[in-house]
């Protein structure tokens, strides 16, 4: 077999190709052409495949009329050309190679998500490393099989890699292995780590950072945040990956890359893009979980991965007191609470109290339009919602990349989280008895155990007599001499149902209209 490659700097492509090798040289001599050779400093899949073949690796440089010459002497059985040969061999060379009385078999690959448009030299075979591949080239006619990179468990010895790398016992590790590019996204896994700058996390990356892609590189490492290290290229990725806790796959321009696959090896757990090109096969891996390009809750997925606290301001005492409202971004803060939902908004004014003395994110869920009144007798269901919209959004001014404004009732809401996903919820929308009810079959579910569920409006017992569930609601202000009518409340006796039915003792918050809340527990 006479393997052609374009090149054997490092990276994806010229890894598959030495697996490859490594494979099959017990059954086939092989003979290795090196079409160009970039570079001298990264060569670390070119040695081995040096150390395996010897004199039958061959570098032809600037002769590329010697390819021919090397053909016709080693006699292939199989040319396996390692790229598309449209996309590196020039048409006079690719004449020869191609001719139609070849006494060889032709196999070919590619390792880009980018279609060739302009396909005119045709293998025997197609060997495609990806799915996406043959889906893009099923219409060429050419015979195919689909021959993906394995995940080949292997024994993984954290004590020792992490000894080898000097690895911090006290602090968690994240990796991120890949040549520095645009498509590899690194800049994006540099502000993720500087959103982490106050945890013990390090970020260690492992890559070149080669001369022609330095328009990329240069501009984020001028300002590297100091959780990251920078390691260039390794020949120990292996120690690596069984030395970290997570590997950060930020790359948005793939095929069907290596190293998720290498960690898998190690099951070691992964946050990465979900491509088109990966055609849905990582979907129902256990360990993989995917990024969303919002800072914020990719920052806390790998903090949640990590089993690491979000740290945002500073935790006040444990002997912290919840006992106002006003209160709650302290007792979020000493919680370490990180991601919640407000239902019922309004005009925003209780979120820009949270905002502002609490770092976590904040979703905002409220229709923002009038219902009927027998379905929400309630003094904020007025006609001017479009001006308490715009109250909201005025409210969350400056804090736009940790807080969302989800415009829409509330079942619909809490169907976009999955159960567990949520560090609190706070319920303060229709305050009608059902509603309530409702509302805390909605969000209940979606509570992490450990995490508060809680809401507003909790008025003393003894003003529910004869059994009533909602009760008519005025309120006194600082600017009206009479009380101005609420409207139908109900929340007591939900709450208190629910507490009873779930075993709970309720806190409220010492105040005429409570806070009242609760801390899960896995019944």
């Amino acid at each position: 077999m006479l393997v052609i490659s374009p090149h054997w700097s490092t990276g994806g492509a010229p890894m598959f190709t030495l697996k490859k090798i490594e494979l099959l040289n017990n059954d086939y001599k092989i003979m290795c052409v090196e079409y160009d050779f970039l570079s001298s400093e990264f060569v670390v899949q070119r040695n081995r495949i040096v150390d395996i073949l010897g004199v039958n690796f061959i570098s032809i440089g600037e002769h590329k009329q010697r390819l021919i010459s090397i053909i016709n002497q080693f006699k292939p059985d199989t040319i396996s050309i390692e790229e598309f040969t449209e996309n590196f061999i020039s048409d006079d060379i690719a004449k020869d190679i191609y001719k139609h009385d070849r006494e060889y078999t032709i196999i070919e690959t590619t390792h880009s998500s980018i279609k060739c448009n302009h396909k005119k030299w045709m293998p025997d075979k197609f060997i495609f490393v990806s799915k996406y591949s043959a889906e893009m080239y099923a219409g060429l006619g050419i015979d195919y099989e689909i021959i993906e990179y394995p995940i080949d468990k292997k024994f993984k010895d954290v004590e020792s890699s992490r000894a080898r790398l000097e690895f911090d016992p006290e602090y968690k590790h994240v990796v991120n292995v890949g040549l520095f590019t645009q498509g590899k996204n690194q800049g994006y896994a540099f502000e993720i780590a500087r959103k982490l700058k106050d945890h013990k996390i390090i970020f260690h990356f492992v890559g070149n950072l080669a001369g022609n892609f330095k328009d990329y590189w240069e501009p984020i490492m001028k300002d590297k945040p100091d959780n990251c290290k920078i390691w260039g290229e390794r020949s120990d990725v292996a120690d690596f990956l069984q030395a970290s806790d997570l590997l950060l796959f930020t790359s948005k321009f793939e095929l069907n890359p290596l190293v998720p696959k290498e960690a898998l090896e190690y099951d070691l757990p992964i946050t990465m893009f979900n491509l088109d090109t990966y055609c849905g096969s990582y979907d129902n891996i256990s360990g993989v979980r995917f990024l969303s390009g919002d800072l914020l809750i990719d920052a806390e997925k790998i903090l949640d991965i990590l089993q690491v606290n979000f740290v945002t301001t500073p935790k006040v005492s444990e002997e912290f007191v919840f006992d106002k409202r006003d209160k709650l971004p302290q007792f979020l803060n000493s919680l370490g609470l990180i991601k919640g939902v407000e239902v019922g908004s309004f005009k925003g004014e209780f979120a820009n109290t949270l905002l502002n003395n609490w770092g976590g994110r904040l979703y905002m869920v409220d229709v923002w339009r009038p219902l009927p009144d027998d379905a929400y007798n309630d003094a904020s269901n007025h006609k001017d919602h479009i001006d308490a919209y715009a109250c909201a959004m005025k409210n969350i001014e400056g804090f736009e990349d940790r807080a969302s404004m989800l415009r829409m009732k509330s079942k619909e809401g809490s169907e976009l989280f999955a159960d567990n996903s949520l560090d609190f919820v706070y319920i303060d929308a229709n305050h009608t008895y059902q509603s309530v009810k409702d509302d805390i079959e909605y969000w209940y579910p979606k509570v992490k155990t450990g995490g508060l569920f809680m809401g507003h409006d909790y008025i003393h017992d003894n003003l529910y007599n004869e059994g009533h569930k909602d009760i008519p609601i005025s309120l006194w202000s600082d600017t009206e001499p009479e009380p101005k009518y609420a409207g139908m409340f109900g929340v007591t006796p939900a709450v208190n149902e629910f507490a009873a039915d779930n075993e709970y003792g309720l806190s409220i918050t010492e105040e005429y209209l409570g806070t009242w809340w609760v801390k899960k527990v896995q019944l």
